[in-house]
């Protein structure tokens, strides 16, 4: 009886042990497609999260792929159980960009994982130059 209860003690003592105490981001989607835009225009967007961890959840860097990527709101600390939001303004050049465009966002964080890439797609039209050929004459 008494080697059960030591063998017991010594099972609950590991076990309590090995719970690791660290925030841990998990994302709701780490793809998005967010639709068309004609070229020259922006369009917002956003990312969200939840910190499943047992720690605060801090974003320390962001690194994005273009200078056509904005990001806002996005280092704040976020306590266990909470969900945050990175915000996105993708701003398409003129001409340059026409057809799908996929971007990515490096993510940094405090928790684990600790390197997370995310990527949105987005679709750039030329409704100006579709509209200038269909008010062409015709013969």
């Amino acid at each position: 009886m008494n080697v059960a209860r030591i063998f017991l003690i010594i099972i609950c003592t590991y076990l309590v042990g090995c719970h690791e105490n660290i925030s841990r981001i998990q994302f709701s989607k780490t793809v998005l497609y967010i639709g068309k835009i004609n070229a020259g225009d922006s369009i917002r967007t956003s990312f969200e999260y939840k910190n499943i961890g047992d720690k605060p959840l801090k974003i320390t860097h962001i690194d994005v792929e273009c200078e056509c990527t904005n990001i806002t709101n996005a280092n704040k600390s976020i306590n266990p159980g909470e969900f945050g939001v990175i915000n996105i303004l993708y701003k398409s050049s003129k001409l340059s960009d026409i057809g799908e465009q996929q971007k990515s966002l490096s993510i940094q964080t405090n928790g684990v994982p600790q390197n997370i890439l995310l990527y949105f797609k987005v679709k750039i039209i030329n409704d100006s130059l579709k509209n200038l050929l269909s008010k062409s004459p015709t013969n």
